[in-house]
């Protein structure tokens, strides 16, 4: 049996910098396994000589030799409910710290313009048919940024949601409904 080929930057050693809200910087040797989520938590996962480090969610993750971005926690789409509370309350983090890299709140989860079939950014919508593990729930509200679709049709969309101002979230459109205007204002 042949084992496939895996990318370069997948799995092998390397420095990993990374950076606290705390002020806090440093550089570990291994092989990034990103972030994890165990038991309802997240965290980050360094292999590094048969030890696992277990690392902050908050802080930001880079390649400390190609500069790659790795993980900053405002284009992580899968984060628990305890850091998006924590990333609510510090709007400046991790911008203040000034990364190479890492800029602000426009990222790699936000799309811009619109493809055919899709609605047009700026349109309202409500959460629908949430699973188990969502950060949003069904009537949470949000707008769209724009959309992307996949080689099948598929249509993804990047929202605002109205709890997250700045931050942009990747979600499917089978996920979402447009707002009326009407239940907008019944909503005020």
């Amino acid at each position: 049996m042949v084992s496939p080929e895996l990318p370069d930057n997948i799995n092998r050693p390397r420095g990993i910098r990374f950076y606290y809200p705390s002020g806090a910087s440093a550089v570990i040797s291994g092989e990034w396994k990103g972030p994890s989520v165990v038991a309802g938590d997240s965290f980050i996962l360094i292999l590094q000589q048969g030890k696992a480090h277990v690392l902050d969610p908050r802080g930001v993750y880079i390649d400390d030799t190609t500069g790659e971005v790795l993980y900053n926690p405002r284009t992580q789409a899968q984060i628990t409910p305890w850091v998006l509370d924590w990333l609510r309350e510090h709007p400046e983090w991790p911008y203040v710290a000034e990364i190479k890299g890492v800029i602000g709140p426009q990222n790699a989860l936000k799309f811009e313009g619109d493809v055919p079939g899709a609605l047009a950014a700026g349109t309202r919508v409500e959460k629908v048919q949430t699973e188990p593990g969502d950060t949003h729930k069904d009537g949470d509200r949000g707008t769209i940024l724009g959309s992307i679709s996949s080689p099948l049709g598929q249509i993804g969309y990047s929202v605002e949601w109205d709890d997250l101002p700045g931050m942009a979230v990747a979600i499917s459109a089978l996920r979402l409904r447009p707002v009326a205007d009407s239940e907008e204002e019944g909503r005020k």
